[in-house]
């Protein structure tokens, strides 16, 4: 069952191509794991997919024109320890991508709890510090790929 009772239906598993350095992610991949609602439309959960990998991609084109330079023709292909079928380097880059579109999906999931629970504001709240910690995995995860560390301020 989804959050708002409906069958849990899998969204169709379309695979999001990418720039050919980065790997290409599925639909699938980011409602299985990071849960996306099956009320979201497969073609929403895709675009939001695409301008999550988009964003992802601008955040690294120095970085990635600095490997490209070193002679790595793919992100798999720069040595990083392997955990399962992806490399460290691959993993923080799709938990990047996953992490920014759930982030970006869940003001929209926001509507469809208000429909269902009255307007009860902490349901809302909670949606939108959720969409807030998403982002701030988002870019934690780039840093990681990067090698680079994060410290977060926040204030009191």
């Amino acid at each position: 069952m989804t959050f708002l009772g409906l069958p849990d239906e899998k969204v169709a598993d379309v695979n999001v191509e990418n720039d050919g350095f980065f790997p290409d992610i599925s639909v699938g991949h980011i409602q299985e794991i990071y849960r996306i609602p099956a009320e979201f439309e497969s073609g929403l959960v895709k675009n939001q997919l695409q301008l999550s990998i988009a964003w992802a991609n601008a955040q690294l084109v120095s970085w990635k024109a600095e490997q490209v330079a070193a002679g790595y023709e793919t992100l798999k292909a720069i040595p990083a320890g392997i955990i399962g079928e992806d490399t460290e380097k691959e993993l923080h880059y799709k938990h990047a991508v996953c992490s920014h579109a759930k982030a970006e999906l869940l003001p929209q999931y926001e509507s469809m709890i208000r429909a269902k629970s009255a307007n009860r504001k902490s349901d809302v709240e909670g949606v939108e510090t959720q969409a807030d910690d998403f982002m701030k995995k988002a870019q934690t995860a780039l840093a990681a790929l990067q090698g680079k560390s994060t410290i977060a301020v926040e204030a009191m």
